[in-house]
C-alpha cells in the first residue's frame, strides 16, 4: 500500500467518525445543553444532560 492511500483511508475514517459523533450529539441534545453551560467538566456536562459519561 502506498503511504498516500493509507493517509487517505485514515482521513476518511476520521471524517466518518466525526459525522457519527456529531449526529449523536445532535440527537441527544448535548450541544443544546452545552450551549447553556459555562466551561464545564465532562462529568458536569453528563449530569446536566442526563447522560452517562
Amino acid at each position: 500500500m502506498s503511504e498516500d492511500f493509507v493517509q487517505y483511508m485514515i482521513d476518511t475514517i476520521n471524517k466518518g467518525s466525526l459525522s457519527l459523533m456529531l449526529s449523536i450529539g445532535h440527537r441527544t441534545k448535548l450541544f443544546d445543553v452545552m450551549s447553556t453551560l459555562p466551561p464545564s467538566t465532562t462529568e458536569e456536562i453528563a449530569m446536566r444532560s442526563n447522560l452517562n459519561e
